[in-house]
């Protein structure tokens, strides 16, 4: 004689089974919302971070070029008329067709350069407020009239971020709690900033010990060195 198990009794163990799956799928589910959760929080303050402190950095650069129609001459030469024109002033770094610094200032609604070689012919005229003002340049230079003696060519606007406006934000970093307070950190949230240059040195601030994770985000960037130059590097924006 066959005897046949006790169907209720498997039954119960199907379901206890199932009910043990349940608990341990939503047991890891709840493990991993937990762990995401935080990771959103610091990426969406991160995000956040890097829009504000891009904008704090950066600031427009205004090009114009020069030609002029002969190339040799004396070294100092004066575009006449041509700050008002361009709506230059005196914080301007002009550079040749090598892309070397000379010494340019203006005098009155002209532009003196003292050119690095009598045979220059071309020049960039870089304007920020950022830059420094120029030193004026005395003596006597040859004047050369727009149309006769020189031609303006390239005129355009763009917004970089400052090697000098970085560095303006590292020491406002100074005085920390303002800092938060204007960048509207929330409580119990802190941050460190940070600039790597192309070679890879790095200087940063407020970097220090923490028993926390620390979150990085690196920001490639085109930025303007303090002496006019378009480099590449990246700011850090650290939180934890």
């Amino acid at each position: 004689m066959i005897k046949r198990g006790n169907k209720k009794g498997s039954h119960v163990g199907v379901v206890i089974s199932f009910v043990i799956f349940v608990t341990f799928i939503i047991f890891l589910y709840s493990l991993t919302k937990t762990s995401i959760q935080p990771e959103e929080k610091e990426n969406s303050l991160l995000e956040y971070l890097k829009t504000e402190l891009i904008e704090d950095a950066s600031a427009e650069l205004n090009t114009f070029t020069v030609s002029l129609e002969k190339s040799t001459g004396p070294s100092c030469i004066e575009l006449n008329g041509i700050s008002s024109k361009l709506g230059i002033n005196s914080r301007m770094i002009v550079k040749n067709q090598n892309q070397e610094t000379t010494n340019a200032s203006l005098n009155g609604d002209d532009l003196r350069i003292d050119r690095i070689d009598n045979k220059d012919d071309f020049f960039k005229i870089y304007t920020s407020n950022e830059f420094p003002g120029t030193i004026a340049i005395s003596g006597s230079c040859l004047e050369l009239n727009e149309g006769e003696d020189y031609t303006l060519g390239l005129t355009k606007t763009e917004k970089y971020v400052f090697e000098k406006k970085v560095f303006d934000l590292m020491t406002a970093y100074s005085n920390y709690e303002n800092m938060k307070e204007y960048l509207k950190i929330p409580e119990g949230s802190e941050f460190g900033l940070g600039f790597v240059y192309e070679n890879g040195t790095s200087v940063n601030v407020g970097i220090k010990d923490v028993s926390t994770d620390i979150y990085i985000r690196e920001i490639p960037v085109q930025y303007i060195s303090r002496e006019g130059d378009i480099n590449t590097g990246f700011m850090e924006i650290m939180i934890w």
